[in-house]
């Protein structure tokens, strides 16, 4: 069903008011990954700023999916 559920999170350690088709469980999953790739980005750059940081996150995370993509269709 295409019914939206509104959840308020916290992304990267920022309050925020989502509103989602999907179940709980993703909505989490989703969150995790975008926390860990800020916190990745944050570990590897101690001294940039939390901007950077987000923006940094953000290349990061359809660089996966590409690469991912990639490997797919190789296999295909």
């Amino acid at each position: 069903d295409n019914t939206s559920e509104t959840f308020d999170v916290q992304v990267a350690g920022l309050p925020l008011r989502l509103k989602s088709s999907h179940d709980a469980q993703t909505v989490q999953e989703l969150i995790g990954l975008v926390d860990g790739k800020v916190q990745e980005v944050l570990t590897l750059n101690p001294h940039i700023s939390f901007q950077k940081a987000l923006l940094l996150a953000s290349l990061h995370i359809p660089e996966d999916l590409v690469f991912l993509k990639r490997a797919m269709q190789q296999r295909l």
